[in-house]
């Protein structure tokens, strides 16, 4: 009988990391849109610049700069 438990214990464990790794997979397919704004920080007497993305969405909020192949000098 315990034999049994540990197999089907090994089963959803199995499946559950399967499960886990194509959501993954489909998660860094999927492309999200963000909106982008300009902004100017001032910082004594210098100025810097930097392009912005808008996370307004939960699906933004969590998928955030992850998956991210490059990230250009002054842009996030």
């Amino acid at each position: 009988m315990k034999k049994k438990h540990y197999d089907l214990d090994w089963f959803i464990y199995f499946s559950w990391l399967l499960v886990s790794i194509l959501d993954l997979e489909r998660a860094q397919a999927e492309e999200i849109a963000f909106e982008t704004s300009e902004i100017w920080i001032e910082s004594g007497s210098e100025q810097h610049h930097f392009f912005v993305e808008i996370a307004e969405s939960r699906n933004q909020h969590q998928r955030g700069l992850m998956f991210r192949a490059d990230l250009p000098q002054n842009t996030g």
